[in-house]
């Protein structure tokens, strides 16, 4: 008979174990008959270090936020190249209204990849039992008249 334990956080298999061939049956299986052997054990490893997976996460989200920005930012300045060369006035205004719209939208890059910083800073400075950074303090992220600020805020 085989079943399982657990004991302390581990799991451990108690029994014996058989493997039988393809459509052979528990009677046929072979008899342990050696004196009492341990449980074989089967331990989970505890997680070690940042959480990779949010690291990963985060720092996609910052490159991805730059290229996506700059990429726009690029855009964007085509179409007012565009709108300074053109001498009709309705397709010099259309041109304009582009290059405003993909202005806009390079903002949202930026806004992904400042909180993409934000959150990758965050995890690789809360490590729980070895912090790399050691500060305590949190990451603060305001609006200002002046724009979006990034920081950091230090005390306890």
């Amino acid at each position: 008979m085989t079943g399982w334990l657990r004991l302390g956080g581990r799991l451990a298999l108690a029994g014996q174990l058989a493997l039988l061939a393809p459509g052979a049956s528990a009677a046929e299986a072979p008899r342990d008959t050696t004196a009492h052997r341990p449980p074989l054990e089967l331990r989970v490893p505890e997680p070690e270090g940042p959480p990779v997976t949010g690291l990963v996460i985060a720092g996609a989200g910052l490159l991805g936020g730059v290229a996506l920005a700059a990429v726009l930012k690029d855009k964007a300045d085509d179409a007012y190249d565009r709108y300074l060369l053109t001498a009709d006035p309705d397709a010099a205004r259309a041109h304009l209204d582009d290059a405003e719209r993909y202005d806009r939208l390079s903002v949202s890059g930026w806004v992904v990849a400042q909180v993409s910083f934000v959150a990758f800073l965050y995890l690789l400075t809360r490590e729980r039992e070895r912090p790399l950074v050691p500060v305590e303090g949190e990451p603060v992220v305001r609006t200002t008249d002046d724009g979006v600020q990034v920081g950091w805020r230090v005390g306890p």
